[in-house]
């Protein structure tokens, strides 16, 4: 998998695959082509209620950034065990697998309707995985409008 359209291809076929085992008809999954050596791949939910997944897949890093809901960021190298001690595809399936069924919040700083920071939570099988980042210029100093999101799973009967 070191090749753009490989490594891509595996990220669209581990999300396909999350979505027809736990959600069927759930959420559309779009491929955008690779644009400055970063393919795309967007996993859109039926449900407002429920999170988005996107995956930038940066063949050329050796990297796949999954950003779960409004701004929650992990990044997974092609090695894998980064969060979860799996394989890399294994690792992408089991984080984006919570999210489908729900087992992810976050908590997001908005300022001008910005993201500026966000702290996520995926519940892997009884692990809590966190991730947290903040924009560190030109708002360090500015706290901005605190919210927490509790998404639901992609099919409501989920829960």
């Amino acid at each position: 998998m070191t090749d753009d359209v490989s490594l891509a291809q595996s990220v669209e076929k581990v999300l396909r695959e999350v979505v027809q085992v736990y959600a069927p008809d759930s959420a559309v999954i779009s491929v955008a082509e690779p644009k400055s050596g970063v393919t795309v791949i967007e996993q859109t939910p039926v449900s407002s209620r429920s999170a988005k997944i996107v995956a930038n897949v940066e063949s050329k890093y050796g990297l796949t950034t999954l950003i779960f809901g409004g701004g929650s960021v992990f990044e997974i190298p092609t090695t894998g065990r980064r969060y979860t001690g799996l394989a890399f595809s294994d690792e992408i399936k089991s984080l984006c697998s919570a999210v489908v069924q729900g087992r992810f919040e976050e908590i997001v700083w908005t300022r001008k309707d910005q993201i500026i920071r966000a702290t996520g939570k995926v519940d892997v099988g009884g692990r809590i995985i966190r991730s947290s980042w903040i924009e560190l210029f030109p708002v360090l100093f500015i706290l901005g409008k605190k919210r927490r999101i509790q998404y639901r799973p992609y099919r409501e009967s989920q829960t």
